[in-house]
């Protein structure tokens, strides 16, 4: 019996990725008050979305990342609004509080579900989980395509990538379900080739 409730209680602390909800701590709060004073400083044609592995790549406390940041996207006109430790229902509240709003770039990319996954699921919880990030992406996607009907989505691979491959594990499709068809998946270096062809292409 203890067993039971214990899985039923993880299944719920994890199954409302697609219910928007935001950080309630102070430096988020400050953050996402400084990332809707960023999208009106400037054009903004590549518009990057996700959690800490977004963030760390155009952040000046990161002067590594920062340096491949302007390596590979000065004149881009590209803008990072990703967050630390941001779960998708936490970057799907961003997205419909204000984040995306009249942005309208051309391509947009992103990084979600890293912290949804985590990396300590517990035994009988996988099937509940990767149904829960699923939704979740989902959601993330149909609200970009909402607010920025114009732009092109570039996924890159991390959480995506695990619910191929556990679906490919239990000899499962390995097509992504509605809306994620027009989803382009890209990782490493495909991805900067892909934004630079994408941009070509797009004027």
């Amino acid at each position: 019996m203890r067993t039971v409730v214990f899985l039923a209680a993880c299944v719920a602390c994890f199954a409302q990725a697609d219910r928007p909800a935001p950080r309630t701590d102070q430096n988020s709060q400050i953050a996402h008050e400084q990332l809707l004073a960023k999208k009106t400083q400037g054009r903004i044609d590549v518009y990057f979305e996700g959690d800490s592995i977004t963030r760390r790549w155009g952040a000046t406390d990161y002067p590594a990342l920062l340096e491949n940041w302007r390596a590979n996207f000065t004149g881009w006109n590209a803008a990072d609004f990703g967050w630390g430790a941001d779960r998708i229902e936490n970057i799907l509240w961003r997205l419909e509080n204000g984040e995306l709003d009249g942005v309208n770039p051309k391509v947009i990319v992103l990084l979600a579900g890293t912290n949804n996954i985590g990396n300590n699921i517990q035994a009988g919880t996988e099937d509940a989980l990767v149904e829960d990030v699923t939704r979740g992406l989902a959601a993330v996607l149909r609200t970009m395509r909402a607010k920025a009907p114009g732009a092109v989505i570039l996924a890159t691979a991390t959480a995506i990538a695990a619910i191929l491959a556990y679906r490919l594990a239990r000899g499962e499709t390995l097509a992504l379900p509605a809306p994620f068809d027009r989803m382009l998946v890209f990782a490493g270096a495909a991805l900067t080739a892909a934004l630079a062809l994408l941009l070509t292409t797009r004027g």
